[in-house]
């Protein structure tokens, strides 16, 4: 079973709807911490070198962005990372050159992203 860690600074209101998504279909949502900050999102995203896709939040609660942490992934760690913002279109030229390829935004349907089925490479 492939396993997903969310990254965000709501992670208990949205990890029991996205557990049963995401088992719906045969992922393993990890249960981790509450990300407020970019370094908490960046030492969460370390300690599990197990999953193979981190959604990551755009906004952080200090009203920095991902941004002020994805250039400490490193290449495997960036191309795991599926932007999960609820405004993902305002990442997408700036994550891209990360090898970010995914933006469906929250709650969304995620599932092909996970797949290789999505649409996001032509947005």
């Amino acid at each position: 079973m492939k396993k997903v860690i969310l990254v965000d600074d709501q992670v208990e209101l949205l990890f029991d709807s996205l557990q049963r998504l995401l088992a719906d279909s045969g992922y393993e949502l990890v249960k981790t911490e509450t990300a407020l900050y970019p370094e908490t999102a960046l030492e969460i995203i370390k300690n599990h070198p197990e999953a193979d896709y981190i959604l990551l939040d755009g906004n952080f609660m200090d009203r920095t962005t991902c941004l002020d942490m994805i250039h400490r992934l490193n290449r495997e760690e960036q191309q795991k990372v599926i932007c999960f913002s609820d405004d993902p279109q305002s990442f997408i030229f700036l994550l891209r050159p990360y090898g970010v390829r995914h933006f469906p935004g929250k709650l969304r349907n995620l599932i092909p992203c996970f797949e290789g089925t999505c649409m996001c490479d032509s947005l």
